[in-house]
């Protein structure tokens, strides 16, 4: 391109700075000022670095986005750079103007010798921006100019993804026409196909399946069309798909149905229609569950009504052995709980776990629930597997309602299960104090123990919550010092768990032992060594603990806390029982340690 002779003057004020009047050559291009843009390209200032960007990008892109064809012409004439790209998008000025729509613009450009296959950052080139944006005038001058319609950008995407994903129809027929692949697998392994369907496109469907596709390509999911039809709930498209021959059984990898889809998401006009062309309505996903249960665990009771009315079995179970009364149950969906009961759902069914409909109420915590299923006959003393009742269930989730209920019913609060746990055990082990007050008022054995000997306390100690559970044993009188069959005492227990507050709680308790040992002969002291609390083996110290006493290998804490390596313990150690006038000799030998 031929530059015009540039005069040796300056056009503006000659003081200006080049950066500021770029600047104003900038904004009069945004702006369409022509006369200001022809005074300021004579300027040597903008002349001499006319791609420069400035502050806001490069005025040639500005002036393309904007379809200034004149401004565009001009600083063309004056020696612009047109694939100049503007910092960090990487556009082009041919790309700013497929983007924008401006069809003279980009023929402008394309004559001027504008690269057509130019891209940005993200691999988009002018025909794909243009697709997206719906501009189907400029896809055809583009197509025209020899862009590739097949092109794909970092994303593998091609243009006919994006005009599919957008609706533009008028686009997508544009390059049907230039020959683009209509099979095509994005980087998801979407087809236009899929990608017009999960868009709800009705039209740019029915023109896919017209000039002829395969309705059975699935993405990198398994999920094809179909799939998404159901999911989406459109019932035109899937009418289209079904009329192309869509196979309505096909599963994506998760093993899920179209009518798992249709009855998950709650559309019911489309799970009719599946259901009147005969879609499998007991097919299993790979978890087992049945489109029924889909529609019991998202508590759509239309739903529910018509996959039973068209003869869907209500007792199906998925891997674990869950029926469809089981998951409404566990889930608090009352209507659907008695719409299944009414119908003749079995309430003494059990899982693999041995759980009944009543144990996954309990688990749950509807007490309207609890009560309907009660009035079924279901048994609040069935056991499952673990020889858990429905109580213990209700104990261990805090549901105090539940369990008040249950307990009415004749539910046993000392019932223990094959390890020997008591609701009051459970209550403990989630932490809920106002279930273990309800448990502890319907005469709960405060020091009920299981089969290792532990006491709900120890449990609490155990378990490491909150320290209002423990307060409140210990306020209604259970034992701080009750060992288990290992000798370990809830202050061990609560060591061992490294809860600060819950072990605090234990020392304020008047009758705590802090000197009782377990069966390996160790002290709460050494154990809080063992595991490095500083706090609380100061806590036990001011207390009197007894930094001599030995275990049964003839270690003491600070033989401990030396082998152990925790020196700042070790140093509070030996200075305690410097100032206590007591004097350690270390074995000659270090005993071998089993901790």
């Amino acid at each position: 391109m031929a530059t015009p002779n540039l005069p040796t003057a300056y056009t503006t004020d000659p003081h200006a700075s080049a950066e500021s009047v770029r600047e104003e050559l900038y904004a009069a291009a945004a702006c369409g000022d022509v006369k200001t843009v022809t005074r300021l390209i004579q300027d040597r200032r903008v002349t001499d670095h006319l791609d420069a960007p400035d502050a806001r990008g490069v005025t040639l892109v500005t002036a393309a986005a904007c379809g200034r064809d004149e401004i565009v012409h001009l600083l063309l004439q004056s020696g612009a750079d047109m694939e100049a790209r503007l910092p960090g998008s990487e556009f082009t000025s041919l790309l700013a103007a497929a983007t924008m729509g401006h069809e003279e613009t980009v023929r402008l450009l394309l004559d001027a010798g504008a690269h057509v296959g130019a891209r940005d950052v993200y691999g988009h080139s002018a025909l794909a921006l243009a697709s997206t944006y719906g501009f189907s005038r400029v896809v055809k001058v583009l197509l025209e100019e020899g862009a590739y319609p097949n092109e794909e950008n970092n994303f593998e995407k091609s243009p006919l993804h994006y005009a599919c994903t957008g609706g533009h129809l008028g686009v997508v027929i544009v390059l049907i026409e230039a020959g683009a692949n209509r099979e095509e697998k994005d980087g998801d392994g979407n087809t236009p196909l899929i990608l017009a369907t999960k868009a709800g496109k009705q039209e740019i469907v029915r023109i896919i399946l017209t000039v002829g596709v395969d309705v059975e390509n699935a993405n990198y999911e398994g999920m094809k069309a179909v799939h998404y039809a159901a999911a989406t709930g459109n019932e035109c498209i899937l009418n289209l798909l079904i009329l192309a021959g869509a196979n309505l059984s096909s599963k994506c990898f998760e093993g899920n149905t179209p009518l798992h889809y249709a009855a998950s998401h709650g559309h019911q006009v489309v799970l009719r229609q599946l259901l009147c062309a005969r879609a499998g309505r007991d097919a299993k996903n790979n978890d087992g569950s049945t489109p029924l249960h889909m529609a019991v665990l998202h508590g759509h009771v239309d739903i529910v009504n018509d996959i039973v009315t068209a003869g869907a079995d209500i007792e199906a179970k998925d891997n674990r052995g869950i029926t469809s009364l089981m998951a409404a149950s566990r889930e608090g969906f009352l209507s659907i709980v008695r719409f299944l009961l009414f119908l003749g759902a079995n309430v003494h069914k059990w899982d693999l776990e041995g759980h009944r409909a009543l144990h996954h109420a309990a688990a749950g915590g509807d007490v309207n629930v609890v009560r309907v299923l009660l009035a079924a006959q279901a048994s609040c003393l069935a056991l499952s597997n673990t020889g858990c009742t429905a109580l213990h269930c209700a104990a261990l989730a805090g549901n105090e309602a539940a369990g008040r209920v249950l307990v009415l019913d004749g539910a046993d609060p000392n019932a223990q299960n094959f390890t020997g746990a008591t609701p009051l055990h459970y209550a403990c082990a989630g932490g809920h104090p106002q279930m273990v007050r309800d448990l502890l008022a319907a005469y709960g054995r405060l020091e009920e123990r299981d089969v290792e000997g532990n006491t709900p306390l120890a449990v609490a100690c155990m378990k490491g919550h909150d320290d209002d559970v423990v307060g409140l044993l210990l306020e209604r009188g259970a034992d701080a010092n009750a060992p288990n069959i290992k000798g370990i005492t809830p202050l061990h227990h609560a060591i061992k768990s490294k809860n600060a507050k819950t072990i605090h709680t234990l020392l304020q308790n008047s009758g705590v032992n802090i000197h009782i040992k377990d069966n390996n002969g160790r002290t709460p002291l050494m154990w809080a060594v063992l595991s490095g609390q500083l706090e609380i083996v100061h806590a036990l110290l001011l207390l009197g603990a007894n930094i001599l006493a030995l275990d049964n290998e003839g270690w003491n804490a600070r033989h401990i806390a030396t082998h152990r390596g925790h020196n700042d313990i070790a140093l509070l150690l030996q200075r305690r029982q410097i100032n206590g006038l007591t004097f350690m000799v270390l074995p000659s030998s270090t005993p071998a340690r089993n901790g």
